[in-house]
């Protein structure tokens, strides 16, 4: 098959409460979690399984008697204004990778770049924090700036939902 430069196809697991907001609201990455692998973002990957099981586990942290249900939003990311985005990319979970995630991990919102401001775009593997090993076949994507929010885009299709988790 020839390269057509298609967009990417990515998903981010969430509760469904959440997942309605995004979709009615948009993206802001400020909402994320800020001692993340790599930094406070809105997090997406490219294996659905993946963003299902973080889907899951969102709803197994809520509160006992918060009633929740597994989401997950599908994106088509438009390659080429990624490809405009500040970013980094980690191909392998070598050392820098590990020093980049325990960096971020500690609370880190500007990865130390010069003039303080962060990528706007951070891919790679998966941390199991605090050991330094990754997932297999796991990857992912944080969207920190806004011309990473702008090459995400909005949600495409309808919101997928577990029963009230996925499989």
């Amino acid at each position: 098959m020839a390269w057509t430069n298609a967009s990417a196809r990515a998903y981010h697991g969430t509760t469904l409460t959440n997942a309605r907001l995004i979709a009615a609201h948009g993206i802001n990455p400020r909402v994320g979690r800020g001692a993340a692998d790599f930094g406070q973002g809105f997090y997406v990957t490219s294996v659905l399984h993946q963003a299902q099981q973080w889907a899951n586990q969102k709803v197994r942290n809520l509160p006992s008697h918060v009633a929740g249900v597994a989401a997950v939003l599908t994106f088509d990311v438009d390659r080429d204004l990624a490809a405009r985005c500040e970013h980094l990319a980690f191909v392998v979970a070598n050392s820098d990778y590990h020093d980049f995630v325990l960096f971020n991990r500690l609370g880190s919102l500007t990865h130390h770049r010069r003039g303080g401001v962060p990528y706007d775009l951070v891919y790679g593997p998966v941390a199991a924090y605090p050991q330094s090993i990754t997932y297999a076949n796991c990857d992912q994507i944080c969207c920190i700036g806004p011309n990473a929010v702008v090459a995400l885009g909005a949600p495409v299709g309808s919101i997928a939902t577990g029963n009230p988790l996925f499989p």
